[in-house]
Formats: structure tokens, C-alpha cells, sequence
């Protein structure tokens, strides 16, 4: 009686043995599944990152090679287009000038005559 008593705690002892390693052993590998997840995660985020930066260093050189060309051919340019137009400005300005003038010197004469 005492052995079939004593195998029968043997089988409560081993099986709650049992299944605390069980618990153990499952507790690991979903420690270890979450790490390898995570690992996954901070890898595509900082691919991420990277990318971004880049995108940021591409944006940077290309603002600083439009800024170098304004600065050295901006003025250039700006009197390029300015020229032609300022000329006809001038003319305009010349001939409204050179209108009002013949006409004071008309007006003038006229009252000179009377």
C-alpha cells in the first residue's frame, strides 16, 4: 500500500515537475520569439532612419548648390533680364519727355506771339 501511495506521489511530484519546466521552457522561447521580433522592428527602423537621413543630405546639397548658383549668378542674370527692359523704361521715359517738351516749347511760342 505504502509503494502504490508513494508512486502515486511520485506521478503528482514529477508531473508538477513536469509542468513547471513546461512553463519554464515556454516562458523562453516566447521571451526569445518577442526578442527576435523586436530585433526585426529596430532593424526596418532604422533602415528607416538611414533612408531619411539621406533623403535630408540629398535635400541639404541640393538647396546649398541653388543658393551658391544665386549667389554667384544671380546678379548676373537678374541684369541679363533687367538690361532690356530698363532700355525700354528709358525710351519710353525719354519720349514722353522729349512730347512734353515740344509742347511747352509750342505753348510757349503761341503766347510769345500774342
Amino acid at each position: 500500500m505504502k509503494t502504490i501511495k508513494n508512486i502515486m506521489l511520485w506521478k503528482v511530484y514529477l508531473t508538477k515537475k513536469t509542468i513547471y519546466h513546461i512553463s519554464i521552457l515556454s516562458l523562453l522561447f516566447y521571451s526569445l520569439f518577442l526578442n527576435y521580433k523586436l530585433e526585426d522592428r529596430v532593424q526596418f527602423l532604422t533602415a528607416g532612419v538611414h533612408h531619411a537621413v539621406g533623403m535630408w543630405t540629398q535635400t541639404e546639397l541640393k538647396l546649398e548648390t541653388a543658393l551658391q548658383m544665386l549667389s554667384t549668378e544671380g546678379p548676373i542674370e537678374i541684369e541679363r533680364i533687367a538690361k532690356p527692359v530698363a532700355r525700354k523704361e528709358a525710351i519710353k521715359v525719354l519720349q514722353e519727355f522729349s512730347d512734353n517738351f515740344g509742347r511747352g516749347l509750342r505753348e510757349d511760342s503761341k503766347t510769345d506771339e500774342n
